[in-house]
């Protein structure tokens, strides 16, 4: 069963570094010209950034809990 608890907390820290990545892309992509462009590019990176300690916190309960 430790097995698959290591293996859950390795699936829960690839989303979290794929929002970081994913929360710096959509910042750049979504840049436009006007003020309204680029604040609405930030709200979305920052609205997929805030997944980021989400996946990683379970990654490591899912550590603690492997580790016994």
């Amino acid at each position: 069963m430790d097995a698959a608890w290591s293996t859950l907390s390795l699936i829960s820290l690839i989303p979290g570094l794929a929002s970081i990545f994913a929360s710096i892309t959509a910042w750049f992509m979504k840049k436009g010209n006007t003020p309204e462009a680029r604040a609405n590019a930030e709200r979305i990176g920052i609205f997929v950034g805030l997944w980021v300690p989400a996946f990683f916190a379970l990654a490591i309960y899912f550590k603690i809990i492997a580790a016994g």
